[in-house]
């Protein structure tokens, strides 16, 4: 034992500084407050910051290295590394689709050059509290990149508890919501997925008062899984109108982002034997979905849940209209039929 100690106290290796990191905002910075936050940007603002390396003591350490930048929640829109000089650094650290109460965070994680030989301390610094507004679905969803959204990869918690975000569709699996209170195909929509049938609470015209879930993009769609609901109890809206996919623009992607999980209205034709396309016949034949075309533009309709009895290949080359929610498979535009009273030729 007195060995093992011995070797132990002989293995105690040397402390590696800075212990600390002391991280301020710069003078004027507006931090906003949880009553007045301030505004959502998913284009970035700029905030004031400074790092001082300190050391077990809690004096100034003479730091020579680099430090990593990051935030939570939202994301560095710089260089993720800053070079310190003589323990201090003072600089803009930008940042965007920050929301609710966001720090910037200065970590020692070792320098760029791996080769500097300094050791990293893995000491950690972040700021006080900036308050951001959370998103409304529209400004999560409104980007100019179709397979991804503002809020991407986060846990999210979007702005509902002021505004009209309505329940418009149900399926198996999830439902579809809209922000009413902009305007139709602005972005102001969602899909929330919950892995089973929603709760009866969630039923067409339901208001939700908190929405929060795990953001991903599913097959290049928004939506949140692992949700939290909450429904405002005896308030009902009406569902609202469709909007419809046109030839001009209707599937051109900036049009297909704007709709995307929008309650829509298609008028078209099923192409004429288009098994014989090999594109459209893989399609069909291995994901169940089948075309309808409107002008030069071709949707991918999904219908064999909601209406097993319609038959595409009987009906091709008949005019038809149907009403259904939009989606993005990797660039197609795919409507889901949630009823099969939604199809008529």
């Amino acid at each position: 034992m007195l060995l093992l100690l011995a070797c132990t106290g002989a293995l105690t290796p040397e402390r590696v500084e800075p212990s600390f990191l002391k991280v301020e905002l710069g003078a004027g910075v507006s931090t906003g407050t949880q009553e007045a936050p301030l505004p959502f940007s998913a284009t970035g603002t700029s905030v004031d910051v400074t790092v001082q390396a300190l050391d077990v003591n809690g004096q100034p350490y003479p730091l020579n290295g680099d430090l990593t930048l990051k935030v939570r929640p939202g994301k560095l829109d710089q260089d993720p590394l800053v070079s310190v000089q003589d323990g201090v650094w003072s600089g803009s650290v930008r940042i965007k689709s920050a929301f609710g109460p966001t720090r910037i965070w200065l970590a020692d994680e070792g320098d760029e050059d791996v080769t500097s030989g300094r050791s990293a301390s893995h000491a950690v610094g972040l700021t006080p509290a900036l308050w951001f507004n959370l998103p409304t679905l529209a400004e999560m969803q409104r980007t100019t990149d179709t397979e991804t959204n503002n809020l991407d990869k986060e846990f999210a918690e979007l702005r509902v508890a002021d505004r009209k975000v309505i329940v418009v569709a149900r399926e198996t699996a999830g439902f579809w919501a809209t922000d009413i209170d902009d305007a139709p195909g602005s972005y102001n929509n969602l899909y929330i997925y919950t892995f089973g049938r929603p709760d009866d609470t969630l039923q067409p015209g339901a208001r939700l008062t908190l929405l929060t879930g795990n953001n991903q993009e599913y097959l290049a769609t928004t939506q949140l899984s692992f949700p939290t609901i909450t429904v405002a109890e005896g308030e009902s809206y009406t569902v609202p109108d469709p909007v419809e996919v046109t030839e001009q623009g209707g599937c051109a992607p900036e049009t297909i982002e704007s709709l995307e999980s929008a309650r829509v209205k298609v008028q078209g034709t099923i192409p004429a034997d288009f098994t014989s396309d090999p594109d459209l016949a893989d399609k069909y034949f291995n994901y169940d979905e089948w075309p309808v075309q409107v002008g030069s533009c071709t949707l991918l309709i999904i219908s064999k849940t909601s209406a097993p009895d319609f038959d595409p290949v009987a009906n091709a080359g008949k005019a038809i209209t149907l009403y259904g929610m939009m989606k993005e498979i990797y660039g197609d535009p795919v409507v889901v039929i949630v009823n099969s009273a939604d199809l008529s030729l």
